[in-house]
């Protein structure tokens, strides 16, 4: 066994977990509750693979040949975010408990999705980006960031990914013939526009947090472009820097603004 065949094989999904959880440690102050929640949405990230392997989802050759050091991986994962749990609730505010319910609920939405192996679906992507996104209010909750301004970083991340996701989509259905996803092709460039707008106009109409908005510009045009101008499928990989070299850029805003009491 490798020991790269029990992590997580949707590179993306890195990336959509870092991000959010860099925002809600910086957000949050590093405080000690918004590290215990950090571990907890780790392990339980990490815990997707061998729950994927013990469901057949990647096959049944593998389930068969990894059986034995996924069920262990998962226990050994399960106790982790049990011990991150009790942690957080030990040293975490309530604020941060009533967040964590926003990823938690959205967690269960995934339960009948895994069990019916729909997560590949688009609306399963985007749930995934939900729950992903979300998953840095209890973080920045634990320390003294307030609850517009958690939700509307979550409200960055998601928009981010959302573009992201169809983007994607709309690549692979320009080249591929994909009946049922075709709307992806006009989707991809309407949302990003759209997102852009929102957030140009929040930048100029609205107060406070709000105006943190600005954060989803990068993301979002890249989505825009390359739902306008779709590359081939084999430049896929490219695509994929593209989209984190512009979350990054992001991160990077959104920290910022932060920093200097923007709105």
């Amino acid at each position: 066994m490798r020991p790269s065949d029990l992590l997580p094989r949707e590179h993306g999904a890195y990336a959509q977990l870092g991000f959010p959880l860099v925002t809600g440690l910086v957000y949050g102050h590093g405080a000690p509750g918004a590290w215990a929640f950090v571990v907890v949405a780790l392990a339980l990230f990490l815990a997707n693979e061998p729950v994927a392997i013990l469901l057949g989802v990647r096959g049944r050759g593998l389930r068969d040949r990894l059986r034995v050091p996924a069920r262990h991986r998962l226990a050994v994962l399960s106790a982790v975010a049990a011990l991150g749990g009790l942690i957080a609730l030990a040293v975490a505010p309530s604020r941060a408990w009533a967040a964590a319910l926003v990823p938690g609920g959205l967690a269960l939405l995934l339960v009948p999705l895994v069990a019916t192996r729909r997560v590949k679906s688009i609306a399963g992507e985007l749930l995934v980006a939900a729950v992903l996104a979300t998953s840095l209010l209890p973080i920045a909750r634990s320390g003294p960031a307030s609850a517009d301004r958690s939700l509307v970083a979550a409200a960055v991340w998601f928009a981010a990914f959302v573009t992201a996701i169809l983007a994607v989509h709309a690549i692979k259905v320009t080249h591929k013939d994909r009946p049922g996803r075709r709307w992806t092709r006009l989707a991809a460039p309407a949302v990003g526009a759209a997102v852009i707008g929102i957030a140009v106009v929040a930048v100029v109409a609205a107060d406070g947090p709000l105006r943190h908005g600005l954060a989803v510009v990068p993301p979002a045009a890249v989505g825009l472009g390359l739902g306008l101008s779709p590359p081939h499928p084999r430049h896929l990989k490219r695509v994929g820097w593209t989209a984190v070299a512009s979350d990054t850029a992001a991160l990077a805003l959104l920290l910022v603004l932060e920093s200097v009491g923007f709105g």
